[in-house]
């Protein structure tokens, strides 16, 4: 959310032409990502997946607070991309998992809601950051909530696991959304 709602103004600050280019980069490479790491997941497990999607997505926050030229931009385009299409998709996955199927509207939306919520809450404490500080230190302070979703996610992860375990057995097909 940050980088849709200040990427055009800092590229803007720092002279660098053409950012838009790295909207259509991301959607290309988010497009290509998606499928293959659902694939990913489904064969080696959902946290396998999400974990290093949820940190490596630093990396792009990093590059963009540092970056001065459209190609250093597009490889973080590239990079969200492939971290945003790893972790989005297991998340989404966790989520549905953990209920019942008859309650996969109520897992689906609380999903989208948290999406909704880093949507609301990343650019608005990004405002504040920005205000205080710059641009860049507001790109490089995104790593924290990286950081920390990354450790809630180790953290819950026995509890989350073990609710996947749970409603796998009641499945009439055992061998349905089993591998987590």
């Amino acid at each position: 959310s940050l980088f849709s709602a200040y990427m055009v103004p800092y590229a803007a600050l720092k002279a660098i032409p053409s950012i838009s280019v790295f909207f259509l980069v991301h959607a290309m490479c988010l497009v290509g990502t998606r499928p293959f790491f659902g694939s990913l997941a489904e064969k080696t497990g959902l946290l396998k997946v999400c974990l290093p999607g949820v940190l490596l997505f630093t990396i792009p926050l990093v590059i963009v607070a540092k970056g001065n030229t459209l190609t250093v931009m597009l490889i973080a385009a590239v990079l969200a991309a492939v971290t945003h299409g790893a972790a989005y998709p297991t998340l989404q996955a966790m989520c549905m998992k953990a209920e019942p199927l008859e309650k996969s509207g109520v897992s689906s939306n609380t999903v989208y809601l948290g999406i909704d919520l880093g949507y609301f809450l990343g650019p608005l404490i990004g405002s504040a950051v920005y205000s205080a500080y710059s641009y860049e230190t507001m790109y490089a302070s995104a790593v924290i909530p990286c950081f920390a979703a990354a450790a809630i996610l180790v953290i819950f992860w026995p509890r989350l696991n073990k609710r996947h375990e749970e409603i796998a057995s009641v499945l009439p097909d055992k061998d349905v959304c089993t591998t987590v």
